[in-house]
């Protein structure tokens, strides 16, 4: 399969995509996203708005992100240094209103 027209966005061009769709619903999660370290994919979650919240004795960390009185969480998986980028795309998509 051919990759010409496909655009690949990196973890620092993606992260600006992410802040802009975090502040407006937009077509941002249709782009195509590469794989990302749970650090790298926290670090977006943050700059987005979120909150880490809790970790318990499980792998997966808790943020959240307040919008209008509303709360939305998200759990992320910790310690992977590689997540699959529907993974990713999921774990923002919980965290937009």
């Amino acid at each position: 399969m051919s990759s010409l027209g496909r655009r690949v966005l990196y973890p620092a061009v993606y992260a600006r995509v992410i802040e802009r769709a975090f502040r407006s619903k937009c077509s941002a999660m249709r782009k195509r996203m590469p794989s990302l370290s749970s650090l790298k994919l926290a670090e977006m979650a943050v700059r987005g708005g979120a909150v880490f919240v809790r970790q318990g004795g499980t792998s997966h960390a808790i943020y959240e992100r307040l919008v209008s009185g509303a709360r939305y969480r998200a759990p992320l998986q910790m310690g992977q240094k590689s997540l699959d980028p529907v993974y990713c795309r999921r774990v923002l998509k919980q965290l937009l209103p």
